[in-house]
């Protein structure tokens, strides 16, 4: 009897030993434990950051290698201990429905596979605005976004903040604040992990225009300095993030302004003592090398084409009158200009120079499909005493007028991520003490919104 029952109760030993251990590998094997976005979020960020955290560390390449998007996007990972981040380097247009999957297989350090694989989608929101307000007092920063009824105040600085920048990959936004104790540099992360200082101006020193290059390790800013004869010397500086040693772009006696960095890492400035945009090519801690100089008489800030292969600009061109009076002022023009680094070529996109018109603050769309730009004519019959909105293609063909409010003038131009909208500043020149108005509308014409009156220097954020 005692030997019949033997097989059942090793049996049922075994089975339960089984049991046992497969119990304390699906413990032990690593999991998903939080996922960024949100599961079904709606309002993302247009260029929305994926976070995936595990229960244990993982073999990076083996989760990279598992990671699928539709609608799918290049873009760059970084680990911080148990948790990856994708940050995708082009945006989803406003309303795409983003699916993300993790196979199962991804490997933890001790070698488990992860079992079953992780599925979640979110909806990517229209964008917000950010801009500075108000504009008659020190000012703060704010993001308004159609879906929030009162705009939101990303940052503030007690004597108000000078300007800002938003990082290449939206991820960031880098502002002057200028404090009792002189003027700092901050960058402010977007996702809610708060911000830091970057660099602290000396003093008797104002800093402005900070913008960070396209892999975020150098700062370029104006800094205003005043010399002993009590003039302003106004210069592009250069330093890496982190450091603390600092350098002018352009030699010491050079007045520089506008730094404009480019997604493939050149560097345009307007040299003030040249008269012309300098353009560098190789730009280090150490040192900028320049690569060529675009004569140019106006100095307005230019705007890099998204792959970084043309700059357009603004250019003022003088004539005299053909009039018989010899006292007639002489007549001008503005047009715009583009600009090759490859070989320096210079197309003008406004058309000849029988085209009388006054030209300026080209934005050039994200998707690179338009430049945005304000346009006031000369001729006589269809001349307004302020500029109206304008878009044009790339190569300077199908000029479109999007704004005919004659005494409205119309810049400060922003594009959306998608490139579905525009932001713009609007000032009546008939009334010159009330302030400007903050506006928006569609670039394909539609019309948009009033965002603040005495808002001003537009920059969308995702």
């Amino acid at each position: 009897m005692r030997s019949e029952r033997r097989p059942p109760l090793l049996l049922l030993s075994a089975l339960g030993l089984s049991v046992g251990l497969l119990a304390a590998f699906l413990l032990s094997a690593p999991r998903v434990v939080a996922v960024q976005p949100a599961p079904s979020m709606e309002g993302a960020r247009a260029l929305a950051s994926i976070s995936i955290e595990f229960s244990q560390s993982m073999r990076e390449e083996t989760v990279e290698s598992r990671l699928r998007l539709a609608p799918s996007r290049p873009g760059t990972f970084r680990w911080a201990g148990r948790r990856v981040t994708f940050t995708p380097s082009q945006s989803w247009a406003s309303g795409t429905t983003v699916e993300v999957v993790l196979e199962a297989g991804a490997l933890s350090r001790r070698g488990l596979p992860v079992l079953v694989p992780t599925r979640w989608s979110f909806t990517v929101g229209a964008g917000r605005l950010a801009y500075l307000w108000p504009s008659d007092g020190p000012a703060a920063l704010y993001a308004w976004s159609e879906a929030s009824a009162e705009p939101e105040r990303l940052a503030t600085a007690p004597l108000g903040i000078l300007d800002f920048s938003v990082t290449s990959d939206g991820s960031a936004i880098v502002y002057a604040a200028a404090t009792p104790d002189g003027t700092e540099i901050r960058r402010l992360s977007l996702d809610g992990e708060g911000g830091e200082l970057l660099h602290r101006c000396p003093a008797d020193s104002v800093c402005r225009r900070p913008t960070l290059s396209p892999d975020g390790d150098l700062l370029a800013y104006v800094r205003e300095d005043r010399p002993a004869d009590g003039s302003m010397l106004r210069r592009v500086w250069m330093q890496a993030v982190g450091g603390d040693s600092a350098y002018p772009v352009a030699p010491e006696d050079h007045a520089t302004s506008q730094p404009a960095w480019s997604s493939q890492g050149w560097l345009a400035v307007y040299d003030h003592t040249l008269a012309a945009y300098a353009l560098y090519d190789v730009v280090s801690a150490e040192a900028a090398r320049l690569a060529f100089v675009v004569p140019n008489g106006l100095g307005e800030p230019p705007a890099w084409s998204p792959n970084g292969e043309w700059l357009v600009f603004a250019e003022i061109v003088f004539l005299t009158e053909t009039a018989t009076d010899d006292e007639s002022p002489p007549r001008f023009y503005s047009h715009l200009k583009r600009v090759a680094i490859e070989d320096g070529q210079v197309v003008d996109l406004s058309g000849d120079e029988t085209m009388l018109v006054e030209d300026s603050g080209p934005a050039y769309a994200p998707d690179a499909a338009w430049i945005a730009f304000a346009r006031r004519s000369l001729a006589p019959t269809e001349w307004t005493i302020g500029r109206q909105l304008w878009l044009v293609r790339p190569d300077g063909s199908q000029g479109t007028r999007l704004t005919a409010v004659a005494e409205m003038n119309h810049g400060g131009i922003a594009w959306s991520p998608d490139s579905s909208r525009l932001a713009y500043i609007v000032f009546d020149q008939t009334e010159p003490t009330e302030p400007a108005e903050l506006w928006w509308r569609w670039s394909d014409g539609r019309e948009g919104g009033l965002v603040a009156i005495g808002g001003y220097a537009p920059a969308w954020i995702p």
